[in-house]
């Protein structure tokens, strides 16, 4: 081999040894950037999937409360049907729940806080994320009985009972005790109760009160016990689909 074809094959290899170092490093920066993406995403996957277990919980919470708060309406119903109450306690307890107005209110920093920064697409998964947007619209199908009855609840129902002399101080106490007042705490009720005798002149004359029957009506034709179970579907199935990209 000449000298100059012995010089042209050195650079010739020269040049391959450059390319492929180029290429080379081209894929470690490619290998390193999508390892650091990985554990990024895997990252916010457990934030996610920690938040809405944590959504699921909650909405068994509610789907419960609410199952009572309709089977109490409906038990004011047939009262207010026959005219005739039922003891003070009982009535008590059926107030109690009809005038719960509690909403389920989500917890989901990890999320607002992907939707904000503008992150959600650090999740590869294209259905994954199209779930995640789909979740503001499940809330607000929950939340959209629930605060309608809330407004009712304090500005028809509450007001209506108290022209009429209920005596509120006796579920409000429950309410209190059970933490569903506007400060969640629970606690006892610091004033003096109306007597059981007072109690049932004024319930009496409630459940004879043809007013009352459509406030109870309307406010059972707003509640609906599937919407959480629904809800609750959509979170099972969300949660599915965090922990088979967690893998």
């Amino acid at each position: 081999m000449s000298r100059e074809s012995s010089r042209w094959s050195f650079l010739i290899a020269e040049a391959i040894l450059i390319v492929v170092s180029i290429l080379l490093a081209f894929a470690i920066d490619a290998w390193w950037a999508d390892r650091q993406v990985t554990i990024e995403e895997r990252e916010l996957l457990a934030g996610l999937e920690a938040e809405f277990e944590f959504q699921r919980s909650e909405l068994d919470r509610h789907m419960e409360r609410w199952a009572s708060v309709r089977d109490g309406t409906e038990r004011l119903i047939q009262i207010t049907a026959s005219g005739v109450a039922p003891s003070p306690v009982v009535m008590d307890s059926l107030l109690f729940l009809f005038l719960t107005p509690t909403t389920f209110d989500p917890r989901q920093g990890s999320l607002d806080a992907l939707t904000v920064s503008g992150n959600l697409g650090t999740i590869r998964n294209r259905e994954l994320r199209t779930r995640l947007a789909a979740w503001r619209g499940v809330v607000e199908e929950v939340r959209d009985n629930e605060v309608a009855m809330r407004g009712f609840i304090l500005s028809v129902v509450t007001p209506y009972l108290a022209r009429e002399g209920v005596p509120l101080a006796r579920s409000r106490a429950l309410l209190t005790s059970a933490g569903l007042t506007a400060d969640r705490a629970p606690g006892q009720w610091p004033g003096e109760l109306p007597s059981d005798a007072e109690a049932a002149r004024a319930y009496a004359e409630l459940v004879a009160d043809p007013e009352f029957e459509v406030l109870v009506g309307t406010r059972y034709g707003w509640i609906n016990v599937d919407e959480y179970a629904d809800a609750i579907a959509f979170v099972d199935e969300l949660l599915a689909m965090i922990t088979a990209e967690s893998r």
